[in-house]
């Protein structure tokens, strides 16, 4: 079986220099985070910063984490697969994180969403044990996609239960019996993507889906991906000229990161909106022979778990802390020993 992410999409979409751009530009200066190495000297993907908080509301602590990632304090866009680099130098730049965590005031590393049958997380046990750091599974999420090198878009579906080949497919014809379907990029009218996703959202989960600082990041991060040569599919599906569902699909190195999506709502009886959509961008990846997989990032939906159903590929994704600091240590090994499965 091919592994879930392949040598080729290295270092991935979350850790390229467009992301990273864009979320200095938009978080950098955010007044709760605190540079803790020099930005103007390292490049921005070994650049830590960190923030203030308490744990139980009485322990203060110190967290550092790598620029790019989504935090509690500033909630920026989550960023999947903190992948350091390259196989051959991603060693180099993993103790570079580690150093400049001991230079620094901070008691615990924060390492977001790292694969858990990967080198990177083998790297990142193996440093915390030289270190001497109590080295933490913070969080596991489960992450899904398709791989679509291996088959035919026919195969595929022939491979999917009835009832999800019906939601991602058969039901195009019911569909098309309620007028003229048609699939296209917006892109790079970005304002009229963004107002008809955030429409949706609103609707179905009562938020914007792009607000504030994220708004200003998720701009940026497709501005900087175009300039790099990097494809921005802003699709939208209408009936009859009607927009009834978008999805964000960004295309980097042979991969397609499905970021985001919406759909209308009790549009009509019977027909899922979102799978059906997903269907049209599954079968356009599987056609494309600079295309070998569709990410369909971790999350669950909002009713059932429809990514697990799609997808042929799973793997799970962990957040870690490496801890230096004593007492939370203690603090940590007394919260295993007395809650296991937390």
């Amino acid at each position: 079986m091919n592994p879930f992410f392949f040598n080729k999409h290295y270092p991935g979409l979350f850790r390229s220099q467009a992301w990273l751009d864009a979320w200095l530009k938009s978080w950098g200066n955010d007044p709760n985070l605190v540079l803790v190495n020099d930005g103007n000297s390292q490049p921005l993907d070994q650049v830590l910063f960190s923030f203030r908080h308490k744990i139980k509301k009485v322990l203060p602590v110190r967290t550092a984490f790598p620029l790019g990632v989504s935090t509690s304090i500033a909630p920026s866009i989550r960023s999947e697969y903190f992948n350091t680099a390259a196989y051959a130098s991603s060693n180099s730049l993993a103790r570079n994180y580690v150093e400049a965590f001991l230079e620094s005031r901070c008691d615990q590393l924060y390492l977001p969403d790292i694969l858990q049958d990967s080198p990177e997380y083998d790297l990142w046990k193996t440093l915390s044990d030289e270190s001497g750091f109590d080295f933490i599974v913070k969080d596991i999420n489960p992450t899904y996609g398709v791989d679509v090198s291996c088959e035919s878009f026919d195969v595929y579906l022939s491979g999917l239960g009835s009832n999800t080949r019906l939601k991602l497919y058969n039901r195009r014809k019911n569909l098309h019996m309620l007028g003229e379907v048609k699939v296209e990029n917006l892109w790079p009218d970005q304002e009229y993507f963004y107002k008809l996703i955030n429409d949706f959202h609103q609707k179905r989960w009562g938020r914007d889906c792009y607000q504030g600082r994220n708004l200003t990041f998720i701009r940026l991060l497709l501005d900087n991906l175009v300039h790099d040569g990097h494809e921005v599919n802003l699709s939208l599906m209408t009936v009859n000229k009607k927009p009834v569902s978008v999805v964000l699909d960004i295309q980097f190195n042979g991969r397609i990161y499905n970021l985001q999506s919406g759909y209308l709502e009790g549009f009509a009886k019977n027909i899922s909106l979102g799978t059906l959509h997903l269907g049209y961008q599954l079968e356009s990846a599987f056609s494309r022979a600079d295309v070998d997989f569709y990410d369909f990032m971790a999350g669950k939906g909002k009713n059932a778990d429809y990514k697990s159903a799609l997808s042929n590929r799973k793997a799970a994704f962990n957040t870690l802390l490496l801890v230096r600091n004593p007492v939370l240590k203690i603090l940590y090994r007394m919260q295993r020993r007395f809650n296991p499965h937390n």
